[in-house]
């Protein structure tokens, strides 16, 4: 760790040592008799707390003759302490709603209430198993573990105990909390309670976790993750979106992650955000699976994605369904619910549990039942390309964002979220706004870009602040496959006149008709569709050849051009044609073309452009 001359809580972390991060949490929430229990150079601790008058809190110190153990050293205080106490270890940095805790431990009579939370690596963690429904620990698996599937939780180090747990840790005698005392009290039938949370603690094991520690701390990560605070999540459907999708799967076995699930989970884990899987299970209420088998099914979806450092904040499944007619049915799930989807139940439960922001957290889904659930609950929908990929067809609706698959979906979001020129970008738009004139915005860039995953993005941050808006795509007026040639160009694909025309016209009346292009048979459509602006105040034209249109550029007030690596630009192109059935050879000659007709134009446009956004 690079200081020998120094107890491990007195290590400083941006000028501070860790136990004066613990002390501050302790009295911000109240806490302010505080014993500190130490041993090894334990002068240097005392010499430099002393009484914690300075920090408005009574400080006593304890010095141990010989290293006991965690539970060991507590045992001190068998005849002191005549109440519930609350033990820090003095390695952690934490930023914990510690008041919200107390109200947890509360609510239900216990030997005492841990904190717990999945991590990163539980294959070589000491983990946990909880009664979800009762919140009572059940079990301590302690490493190296077996080879049965175990629930990604962990005991992070934080708990409440009753006086009475002195009874429990021997005199004189080394041991440990969580290897002897708690596994201890679940043996006798004693309860002990897990409180779930999604906060800051961390240990200072590593010098490289110490290093990561010091940078949360001085990007306001660690107090962010606060429960006080708002947090904004990923919903995540199950079946087709982590996973494989299987007609009423029921068995660990029948559970594979799709390609790039892991990847996309941990970049969720490395934000701000939270990881939570959503998903209807009623194979529970048709007698095909039981409870303890979706437990099987979800410890093993945990270790897989645990294996590559992945985690989920929490997965809430529904047990119900409301049909009868299969052998073996559970009468008493057959019922209607508010937890089924797409009723918002289980979401509005994440929403109090970790105190969820949900007009700035989004749904990602594979089923138009995915769509209304989030539509619902108030959150920003994105439709992937996998699993039912929208074909159910169960509901019509209209999801705020499309993407390939998961680890797109995620990529795209969190890119537009961490972008600080997207946020300069809506900022001048809001700031537009004050005047009474529409807004027009032409957006272009190279297919597949992500131009209109931007607009639908930004359109979301407009509506938050109550500035309606619409877009055009451009696409609308390009040519039908037999009026083109081999010889045509980009430009030559699109009827230029024809929607300088149209959009006059538009501007003119507030809306018009038109026959739009059907891109899945690339012809014109014979379905008239209507385009409006009424009642709008910010219009994007959105389109490869956007910034390259003489008329939308002459009345446009931003200009932005959209790119992306060319490598991620191409398998974009490449995912995007496989869903028209189109063979890699073919699109591989499409994207080629694509190159030598279109990329220089539509780069060239790029100089007229006053914002360029790289996602």
């Amino acid at each position: 760790m690079g200081r020998t001359d120094l107890p491990k809580p007195m290590l400083p972390i941006n000028g501070k040592p860790i136990l004066e991060y613990q002390i501050e949490l302790s009295k911000k929430y109240g806490i302010t008799n505080i014993y500190i229990l130490s041993g090894f150079m334990a002068h240097v601790i005392e010499n430099y707390f002393k009484d914690g008058s300075k920090w408005g809190v009574n400080i006593h110190h304890l010095v141990e003759k010989e290293a006991l153990g965690t539970a060991g050293a507590i045992k001190q205080l068998e005849f002191v302490i005549k109440e519930r106490f609350m033990v820090f270890y003095g390695d952690t940095i934490m930023d914990i709603n510690l008041r919200r805790m107390i109200d947890f431990d509360y609510q239900f009579p216990s030997m005492g209430t841990l904190l717990v939370h999945p991590n990163d690596h539980p294959y070589d963690s000491d983990l946990i198993n909880i009664d979800e429904m009762s919140n009572k620990i059940i079990k301590f698996f302690p490493k190296p573990h077996d080879n049965n599937y175990k629930p990604n939780l962990v005991n992070a180090a934080l708990y409440i105990l009753s006086e009475q747990i002195f009874d429990f840790i021997p005199s004189n005698k080394q041991c440990d909390f969580g290897k002897d005392i708690f596994p201890t009290l679940i043996d006798k039938g004693l309860s002990l309670m897990g409180y779930r949370s999604a906060e800051y603690i961390k240990d200072i094991g590593t010098s490289d976790r110490l290093l990561k520690i010091e940078t949360d701390l001085m990007n306001g990560k660690v107090k962010r993750l606060n429960n006080e605070f708002k947090r904004k999540a990923f919903f995540l459907d199950r079946d087709g979106v982590i996973n494989e999708e299987v007609n009423n799967l029921k068995h660990a076995s029948e559970f594979k992650l799709l390609e790039g699930a892991t990847e996309a989970i941990k970049k969720i884990n490395q934000s701000d955000f939270l990881a939570i899987v959503v998903t209807n299970q009623p194979v529970i209420a048709k007698g095909m699976c039981t409870f303890h088998g979706i437990k099987d099914i979800h410890n093993k979806m945990e270790y897989l994605l645990g294996l590559e450092g992945a985690y989920l904040d929490k997965i809430y499944f529904c047990p119900h369904h409301p049909d009868d007619g299969y052998d073996g049915e559970i009468k008493e799930l057959k019922t209607e619910c508010s937890c089924r989807k797409p009723n918002p139940g289980m979401i509005e439960k994440a929403e109090k549990e970790f105190n969820i922001d949900l007009q700035d957290s989004y749904f990602i889904g594979d089923s138009t039942t995915d769509i209304l659930t989030g539509i619902n609950a108030g959150l920003q929908t994105n439709l992937v390309n996998t699993g039912y990929a929208g074909n159910d067809k169960k509901y019509d609706v209209i999801p705020s964002f499309k993407s390939e698959n998961l680890l797109t979906a995620v990529n795209e979001i969190l890119t537009m979220e961490l972008n600080a020129t997207v946020c300069q970008c809506i900022a001048k738009i809001i700031a537009f706004q004050k005047g009474s004139k529409k807004m027009f915005i032409a957006v272009g860039g190279l297919a597949r870009s992500g131009k209109s995953t931007l607009i639908n993005y930004i359109q979301q941050k407009l509506k938050k602040n109550n500035i309606s808006s619409t877009s055009i795509a451009l696409d609308h007026w390009i040519l039908p496959l037999e009026k083109r040639n081999l010889a045509m160009t980009v430009k030559d694909r699109y009827q230029y006149d024809q929607i300088s025309n149209d959009i006059s016209n538009l501007l003119d009346k507030e809306e018009i008709l038109i026959f739009p292009y059907e891109p899945l048979t690339r012809s014109i459509s014979s379905n008239k569709i209507l385009i409006t602006v009424k009642d709008v105040k910010v219009i994007f034209f959105d389109g490869v050849i956007a910034l390259d249109h003489p008329y939308l550029n002459s009345i446009s007030a931003m200009r932005m051009y959209i790119e992306i690596d060319e490598e991620m630009r191409e398998k974009r192109f490449t995912d995007f044609y496989k869903t028209k059935k189109i063979a890699d050879k073919e699109i591989q000659i499409l994207y080629k073309k694509r190159m030598q007709d279109e990329s220089e134009l539509v780069k060239e446009s790029k100089n007229k452009a006053d914002l360029i956004i790289k996602l």
